[in-house]
């Protein structure tokens, strides 16, 4: 709520694909802002099945883009790079995967954000904007986070789920095992959710240009922000 009163966006606002689901996307925008699932988190849940594949990739999206939150306010806000990394710091202890990492409301009372003074000069100018895009395009080597395959799941927490799987005596440390243990054969859910052979997987950006043309979470928007704003002019209710 936080993020949408500040930018007016949802942080996360799934939509449905050709070849994926609402919820295929809610999981494919959040790896891309949090960095990727932990492997026994993503396993735990019951539906598991429907999203993620024995290898621990997601079954019907593939190829995105880890955009830290960040970078996002950045690149698609124009905030400035202070702004920006303040309130990153302030949300992501919110957006924890585990719910016991989580930061508490009174941890989040104590954050220095809220007590930082008002800063009404918070947007980068028109000709900052440009001269950071223009870097961010001819950057040569990318971090090596943003490299990396978003859609396949990260290293789990062993200790905060390690009773999860005490009873099936399964453990983490070999994928295939692991997997096969966990999830049993699993053909017809490989099949109702297999491509075929002649279509290929949903990917959530063409090419890295787009990275700076559209957000990859939903879309493009307007250069001028502005235009997210349309006046309806007043309430007939009152």
């Amino acid at each position: 709520m936080i993020f949408e009163l500040i930018t007016g966006d949802f942080l996360f606002e799934p939509r449905k694909g050709h070849n994926f689901d609402k919820d295929d996307d809610h999981l494919a925008q959040m790896m891309e802002i949090l960095g990727k699932m932990p492997k026994n988190f993503a396993f735990s849940g019951r539906l598991s099945k429907r999203f993620f594949d024995k290898t621990g990739h997601l079954l019907k999206i593939r190829g995105l883009q880890h955009w830290p939150l960040k970078k996002v306010l950045m690149e698609k806000y124009r905030f400035i790079e202070s702004e920006a990394e303040s309130l990153a710091d302030f949300l992501l202890p919110m957006l924890e995967w585990y719910p016991e990492k989580r930061a508490t409301a009174r941890e989040m009372l104590e954050h220095p954000w809220l007590d930082m003074k008002p800063n009404y000069d918070y947007l980068l100018s028109e000709r900052d904007y440009q001269v950071m895009m223009l870097k961010n395009k001819l950057t040569t080597e990318p971090l090596v986070e943003d490299n990396k395959e978003m859609s396949e799941l990260g290293e789990s927490d062993y200790d905060l789920f390690n009773a999860d799987f005490e009873d099936n005596n399964s453990t983490l440390s070999n994928e295939e095992e692991e997997d096969d243990a966990f999830f049993g054969k699993n053909e017809e859910a490989e099949k109702k959710y297999a491509f075929p052979e002649d279509e290929d997987i949903q990917t959530r950006l063409p090419g890295p240009k787009c990275l700076y043309n559209f957000n990859e979470m939903v879309g493009p928007y307007p250069e001028d922000m502005s235009q997210n704003c349309e006046d309806l002019g007043p309430n007939m209710q009152f």
